[in-house]
């Protein structure tokens, strides 16, 4: 059985993540912030082809990235910008999902 709505949530959030490229100017979050979103989208293929296999993986990866988004926020290393927090919460709800 296949979680369609953590694949559809992590399908569109790795394609807002890297459409983040072309609305900031490069960073080291910014740069982190597209390979996260390449991640989401391959996780969120994972999750078609492999199914349960990889849900360890759709846990894991979210997890992370919200936790590196909220720290590289708490250090300064960038701004709040209206995303981060949409991405943490969606981040979330992946997580409540698989």
């Amino acid at each position: 059985m296949r979680n369609w709505p953590a694949i559809a949530l992590l399908a569109a959030t790795g394609i807002l993540h890297v459409y983040q490229f072309w609305l900031t100017p490069p960073s080291l979050p910014m740069i982190t912030t597209v390979l996260f979103g390449f991640v989401y989208l391959g996780i969120g293929t994972a999750l078609i082809i492999a199914g349960p296999k990889a849900m360890w993986t759709a846990r894991i990866v979210p997890a992370v990235g919200a936790v590196l988004a909220l720290g590289s926020v708490a250090q300064g290393q960038q701004k709040l910008l209206p995303w981060v927090l949409p991405f943490v919460m969606v981040d979330l709800v992946v997580l409540w999902l698989v």
